[in-house]
């Protein structure tokens, strides 16, 4: 990690600590009783904790809107992240710290971020479960079902807190969509709580029936749209099974209704594709939405996207 981020943001190099890289750090004394050294954990645990869950608001936004596989400080911030969550004691902090701030917007990130947790969790263990799949052939099916109860049981905390942080989502949205388990609801509400590129991507990818009437349902829209526009072609199926079309279409619909009714008429929408594209000659055809396929039935939208497309 960098000298200046370090400066800029130690917190955060605290975060990368685990409870026993803390200890070490902070020179524990050593040679104790047994009691003594779980007491002296108990207390460094607490100590690293207590600071680290108040460094999530910006560890959260660094690591949801980051490109992990370029970006390593992100890298880093989600790998302790994930490791620190494991912990059912780091966990209790941050909801503790989470209720003490009663803030929405944070407590949906933070669910997005736990959301990730559990799914990478799954993952590796059916990577694992296929590593072992020789061993795992011996075994009968008790045991097989101990072993996967087991897993469950590892991240149950984390799904009990998914739960509180994002269960009201889950709700608004099962009532939308009318045809959406809890579990798939509960999915969608971390990708919407992202509020990023990850989550047009991730909704498509879940070959859910969604369609982005659902954003209607939250704010802010900027975001979203912003996300939806930078999508690329190459990100969208070749062949798109039934729902991702129609996900794809509706999304379309409603990035052009939010572009051509934006407060400000043609100007701040030209305005706003200028800060979305990054310059005023954009190269737009790697992205999958063409805005200027929108139509003349969007006045505003069309005279801000002639101005961008055509300005090359």
């Amino acid at each position: 990690m960098s000298t200046a981020y370090s400066q800029m943001y130690p917190g955060d190099v605290n975060f990368l600590d685990s409870v026993e890289s803390y200890m070490m750090k902070s020179n524990v004394q050593t040679g104790l009783t047994p009691q003594e050294n779980l007491a002296i954990t108990e207390q460094a645990r607490t100590a690293l904790y207590s600071y680290d869950v108040q460094c999530m608001p910006r560890i959260a936004d660094k690591i949801l809107h980051a490109n992990m596989d370029i970006d390593q400080e992100a890298r880093a911030l989600w790998i302790a992240f994930y490791n620190h969550s494991l912990d059912p004691v780091f966990v209790k902090f941050l909801m503790q710290y989470l209720h003490g701030r009663s803030d929405t917007i944070l407590n949906g990130k933070i669910g997005a971020l736990l959301t990730k947790v559990i799914g990478k969790y799954v993952e590796d263990h059916l990577k694992k479960e296929k590593t072992d799949g020789k061993k795992s052939d011996k075994k009968d099916s008790k045991e097989k079902k101990e072993e996967s109860d087991d897993v469950l049981d590892n991240i149950k905390h984390i799904e009990i807190a998914v739960e509180k942080l994002l269960g009201s989502t889950a709700i608004t949205i099962e009532q939308f969509c009318g045809n959406l388990s809890h579990a798939d609801a509960l999915y969608i509400a971390s990708c919407i709580a992202m509020s990023s590129q990850e989550t047009i991507t991730e909704i498509l990818n879940s070959d859910l029936p969604i369609t982005a009437d659902l954003f209607n349902e939250f704010t802010p829209y900027d975001p979203l749209v912003m996300a939806a526009l930078r999508l690329k072609k190459s990100e969208v199926p070749l062949k798109p099974t039934a729902n991702q079309t129609a996900f794809l279409e509706s999304l379309k619909r409603w990035v052009f209704d939010k572009l051509d009714t934006i407060n400000g008429g043609a100007y701040k929408c030209y305005q706003f594709l200028v800060y979305t594209y990054g310059s005023v000659k954009p190269d737009v055809s790697p992205y999958y939405i063409q805005i200027k396929d929108c139509g003349t039935i969007k006045p505003n939208l069309i005279q801000a996207a002639k101005q961008i497309v055509n300005s090359k």
